[in-house]
């Protein structure tokens, strides 16, 4: 791997350890030629020294399969953000089951659009 100098970069036997105990569920070596051959193409993204392995535990938590040394997506941004998409899931189902609902509070909004009254 090059680093943003374009100096090879040897990952530190410890941190190597740690990832295959980490992630025992994927191809590390596979991910690691992957992650050599990103920096290769993307010479302008290429990591520091010293964020090398960040960059690496951030590859390695993309390439893993959910629940596994990653939070899952729904969880990322907190409990707020998934019971907003839970209310959202909740009333697209509803429009569904009940259109009829949702096209006369259309044409009331419209009305008051058309008198200037809707806020």
């Amino acid at each position: 791997m090059q680093t943003k100098d374009g100096k090879p970069y040897t990952i530190p036997d410890d941190l190597l350890k740690a990832i295959r105990e980490t992630y025992p569920k994927i191809d590390v070596d596979a991910e690691l030629k992957k992650a050599a051959l990103w920096l290769m193409a993307s010479p302008s993204r290429r990591k520091t020294r010293s964020g090398m392995p960040r960059f690496l535990v951030s590859w390695m938590n993309r390439a893993a399969p959910s629940g596994i040394g990653e939070t899952p997506p729904a969880s990322r941004n907190g409990p707020q953000t998934s019971r907003a998409l839970d209310e959202i899931l909740a009333l697209e189902l509803h429009r569904k089951q009940h259109p009829e609902e949702y096209t006369s509070l259309a044409a009331i909004f419209d009305a008051r659009i058309g008198q200037g009254t809707a806020r």
